[in-house]
């Protein structure tokens, strides 16, 4: 089953400071994919974050989080064109 991407000049970088740890995931196509490289990478493929969780991360900075969290900055990046 493929993930129908809406915008294609869109993508997803993820900087993740744990344990005083960086790391960085670049290239991530969509909110799903992003919810699934957070899940299997840091909460041992438990579903912990969802799809709409980081819709609001993104789209709402203001409101608050569950604290852990603050330790995930994920950035929205528009490809030049």
């Amino acid at each position: 089953m493929t993930i129908r991407r809406k915008n294609n000049s869109i993508s997803y970088e993820l900087e993740a400071t744990l344990h005083n740890e960086i790391k960085y995931f670049n290239g991530i196509n969509n909110l799903e994919q992003l919810a699934s490289v957070i899940n299997s990478n840091f909460f041992s493929n438990l579903p912990v974050v969802s799809r709409a969780m980081l819709s609001n991360w993104i789209y709402y900075p203001n409101r608050p989080r569950r604290s852990f969290g603050d330790c995930f900055k994920i950035n929205k990046v528009k490809a030049s064109l």
